[in-house]
């Protein structure tokens, strides 16, 4: 395995980390002296007055609570046990929309736009500062983000006269989203350079040719592999999946100084070629 620190992308290789947010809260702990739980109360919950706020599974249970649910074979299910991050500051925060509101107007002019995910439930906090406009939207499903985007689209259309051109989407928010608008190139460019197999701390990344398409699957460490993307290319070195549960999704394929294909990012996490 390599030392992925000693083979680190550039600047314009940026990767989704939550290892950077579970760190900036080790920092709170040893800064305040508390529980990264208490922390976050006292230093955000209480002063925002977000009554019903919390970073624990007890704090979750005693108000009324959305329990996540998962999709497999088409098919939804409860997700269970109830398994909360392991990193409060990387995703472990329960809000209710009421929080979540009030947590907008306190940023209102920041710029700030939060997205996150707990136990399967997914949500978005997103701030048009110029318009003193938020749109708060929750869901408890892990295919939440289709529903989210959907409505976040309809609503900076109607609000605020959004468009949205041919293969352009929002932003990346390190959710999946998929381009309302897309169409790949006319002449796809040579797959050998994309080829290969490709590492991050989480899992590998196989980018193969099958039935003479590209494809690209992610392989777990100890678990089973995702099912096959199947992508066309609609730019250069970006690519969109053209079937599956993931279609529309963009993947990036990103070059080192010598021009070399060396790292793919997929929701917004990178990994590094390994040959």
């Amino acid at each position: 395995m390599p030392d992925l620190m000693q083979v680190a992308p550039p600047t314009a290789a940026w990767s989704y980390n939550n290892a950077g947010f579970s760190v900036s809260g080790r920092v709170m702990e040893a800064v305040t002296g508390t529980s990264i739980n208490q922390a976050v109360r006292d230093l955000i919950f209480t002063p925002l007055g977000l009554a019903h706020a919390g970073s624990t599974a007890g704090e979750f249970l005693v108000n009324r609570f959305a329990a996540g649910h998962g999709v497999r074979n088409g098919a939804p299910f409860l997700q269970r046990p109830f398994s909360p991050s392991v990193s409060v500051t990387a995703g472990d925060v329960g809000v209710c929309i009421t929080d979540l509101l009030q947590y907008a107007r306190f940023h209102l002019g920041d710029g700030t736009t939060p997205d996150g995910t707990l136990a399967d439930p997914i949500l978005l906090l997103e701030i048009v500062p110029e318009k003193n406009f938020a749109v708060g939207i929750l869901t408890n499903s892990t295919t939440g983000w289709r529903l989210i985007q959907d409505v976040e689209r309809e609503v900076l259309k109607q609000h605020h006269g959004a468009t949205f051109p041919r293969n352009h989407a929002i932003a990346h928010r390190g959710l999946v989203e998929t381009l309302p608008n897309v169409e790949p190139l006319a002449t796809q460019p040579d797959p050998a350079p994309y080829v290969g197999r490709y590492l991050r701390p989480m899992n590998a990344v196989s980018v193969r040719v099958e039935g003479g398409r590209l494809v690209v699957q992610e392989l777990p460490n100890g678990g089973e592999p995702r099912p096959v993307m199947p992508i066309a290319f609609f730019g250069p070195d970006r690519a969109v999946i053209t079937d599956g549960n993931d279609r529309g999704q963009s993947i990036e394929f990103v070059r080192n100084a010598a021009g070399a294909v060396n790292w793919v990012r997929i929701v917004g996490r990178v990994a590094v070629r390994t040959n």
